[in-house]
């Protein structure tokens, strides 16, 4: 391998080097701690959560089983401030009944009977109900269904279903389902409401069939089942118009236009896990209790677009049957629960998720980032950015590097075919100290491809590589203080994919893993953390955000907890 470098010195990036590093510098303003929220004013197994317009939280319902109490009282909490407001609530938002969100931050509650919540009066106002115990799904006009449900104290289902009007406070009979059955329904693509699995009565075999509503005929209609989901854990409705439904032995994506059911294997949620819709088009699923009723504290993230299951930071204290919302900055927050021993909790987490952007953009230059923020001792984090056609060189890989020799960055590329590419690397040294460096080039099964390369703050390459993925892995020496790197590849057009990253340390540097790049033509992009070989660093703990920036530092897109939407 061709190489050259340079003893200690200022970094001497070209024209465009020096403006990308100021830019990124400009551009990722992520720093800091989120405040831990605020608990709730009393612990609650099984609360009602619903997400106002403005970002603060209805809490009602629930129950403390060492108490012996049930919760009627409505709170509103606001996590940014902490403060919670309670207001009496009717017997129907106790534990075990079912709630939705209604125009002007109304509330509907039913659990048999029916009640609004208008929050301009602070008040409830009593309504009918339709006598059973059931899910309610909000409808595209504003009215709200409500179908099946137990009824008769709780000792079996129906299939009567009734269409609730919260403007005139009155219900309508609507088409039966088919099935009697108490079950989970949501709402899918053309505003459809989709209904799987449940049982006919707590102590008989559950139902495995499907079925729609069509709220323009009034009907129900079977359709085609997946057998396994008789207990559903989740439904959850996705943003291509289909509907995820996961349980603790199977998982799998029903389409509506298609009427067909798509098993997803390797993605399971516990009994009394929660899951929920983030904003980037993932499916957040948290907590739970496994058979032998272990109360657990695991996270996972589910994308229903590469049919990928990431497992994410568990929550600080173990969850189930709590409540699960995201804001719409993306913050998601785990509410209340059971925790270890069934003993009810008030405390408020902040989840931590794995972002991911989809976007399709038009020909040029675009920045993707991952800053992270709200980590103490930092971590290993990654940036990946794929697209459907091939990047265009040169390439721009960035991140950080920890001193002392610790941990590795590194970029990583795909060669589509075999040539001979050019490349630099040039660093800015954080403190004093005599700064040095390790380049290695790796294959894909990290196989040395050339002799390694040891420098100072400028490194110069030329190298004949084979089609495939290629590695530059970077380390400092032992004496040497930490860095920010910006890696530069000249080549032929490249395969669509990149990465970049390090370990990144917020006692010395803010600086985030990026690639650059540069497309000839309109396409899609793909950016994401990259987690596939962590070169034995732990996960970062923090929370990270994915950007993705034209050259003139406009954001195209952002994903993340805490990020704007």
């Amino acid at each position: 391998m061709g190489t050259t470098s340079k003893p200690p010195c200022r970094v001497t990036a070209g024209r465009f080097g020096r403006f990308l590093f100021a830019l990124v510098a400009v551009i990722v303003t992520w720093s800091g701690r989120a405040a831990s929220p605020a608990p709730l004013s009393v612990a609650r197994d099984a609360p009602l959560v619903l997400v106002r317009d403005d970002d603060k939280v209805y809490v009602l319902g629930g129950w403390d089983r060492q108490l012996k109490r049930q919760f009627g009282t409505l709170q509103i909490y606001d996590p940014k401030g902490g403060s919670i407001l309670a207001s009496p609530g009717p017997e129907a938002s106790a534990a075990g009944g079912y709630a939705t969100l209604l125009s002007e931050n109304r509330i509907l509650v039913c659990r048999p009977q029916c009640y609004v919540y208008v929050p301009r009066l602070d008040a409830w106002q009593q309504t009918v109900g339709p006598g059973t115990v059931t899910p309610l799904v909000s409808l595209n006009d504003g009215t709200v269904l409500i179908a099946g449900g137990l009824i008769g104290g709780g000792a079996y289902a129906t299939a009567d279903s009734f269409v609730f009007d919260p403007q005139t406070l009155t219900m309508r009979r609507t088409g039966s389902l088919n099935s009697a059955r108490a079950t989970e329904m949501v709402r899918v693509r053309d505003g459809r409401v989709l209904a799987v699995g449940g049982y006919i009565a707590p102590m008989l075999p559950g139902q495995d069939s499907t079925e729609l509503y069509d709220p323009a005929r009034g009907e129900w209609k079977l359709v085609a089942h997946f057998q396994g989901l008789t207990g559903t854990t989740a439904l959850v409705p996705l943003n291509d118009g289909t509907a995820l439904a996961v349980n603790w032995e199977t998982a799998a994506i029903y389409d509506p236009l298609a009427d067909r059911w798509n098993k997803l294997p390797g993605l399971t949620a516990a009994m009394d896990s929660r899951a929920t819709l983030l904003p980037d088009g993932q499916v957040l699923i948290t907590g739970g209790q496994d058979r032998n009723g272990k109360i657990l504290s695991d996270t996972v993230v589910f994308d229903p677009v590469t049919r990928t299951v990431r497992v994410g930071k568990p929550m600080q204290i173990p969850r189930a049957r709590h409540g699960l919302v995201v804001l719409h900055d993306g913050t998601a927050l785990s509410i209340g629960g059971a925790t270890t021993g069934g003993m009810a909790t008030a405390s408020v987490e902040r989840i931590t998720w794995e972002p991911r952007i989809a976007a399709t953009v038009d020909k040029g230059f675009y920045i993707a980032t991952a800053g992270t923020r709200g980590s103490d001792d930092g971590g290993f984090w990654g940036v990946e950015a794929n697209t459907a056609g091939p990047m265009n060189g040169p390439l721009y890989f960035g991140g950080s590097l920890p001193g002392g020799g610790k941990d590795v960055g590194f970029a990583g590329f795909y060669v589509p075919e075999a040539q001979t590419v050019k490349g630099s690397v040039d660093f800015q040294p954080i403190g004093s100290g005599t700064f040095e460096v390790t380049m290695r080039l790796l294959d894909v099964k990290k196989q040395p491809e050339a002799a390694p390369i040891t420098g100072g703050t400028h490194i110069q390459f030329t190298q004949a590589l084979p089609a495939g993925f290629h590695v530059i892995e970077l380390q400092t020496s032992e004496r040497s203080p930490p860095a920010t790197y910006q890696f530069a590849l000249n080549a032929a057009p490249l395969a669509g994919g990149a990465v970049a990253g390090g370990v990144f340390d917020p006692a010395t540097s803010s600086a985030p893993g990026y690639v650059a790049f540069y497309l000839a033509e309109r396409q899609d992009v793909t950016v994401r953390l990259y987690n596939e070989n962590t070169y034995g660093s732990p996960r970062g703990a923090g929370e990270v955000i994915l950007t993705l920036y034209d050259s003139a530092g406009k954001v195209i897109a952002r994903s993340g907890p805490g990020t704007s939407p």
